[in-house]
């Protein structure tokens, strides 16, 4: 049996995964969950959402893979021609 991983497309998971949990969060929101809610919980619901968040990163290779693809170290500008340009003449 080969160790094959199912194709994945993380682009769409992350965007799923964010519009899921980001239309539940405005209806709480909206229905006002968040305003019955105390200064605690609400501060233990922020933590616990950046340690997955971090978790997740450290532990989905595929995941970092994606941030890395998507989060690219600045080109350096090409270098400039000796000769002075058409415009400057």
């Amino acid at each position: 049996m080969q160790n094959k991983l199912p194709p994945e497309n993380t682009g769409r998971v992350v965007a799923l995964a964010l519009a899921f949990f980001g239309a539940f969060a405005v209806l709480g929101y909206a229905n006002g969950v968040f305003e019955r809610l105390s200064a605690e919980v609400i501060t233990a619901l922020a933590v616990f959402a950046v340690a997955y968040a971090a978790a997740t990163c450290a532990l989905d290779p595929r995941l970092r893979a994606w941030i890395a693809a998507g989060v690219r170290r600045p080109r350096r500008a090409p270098a400039k021609s000796p000769a002075r340009s058409p415009a400057a003449t």
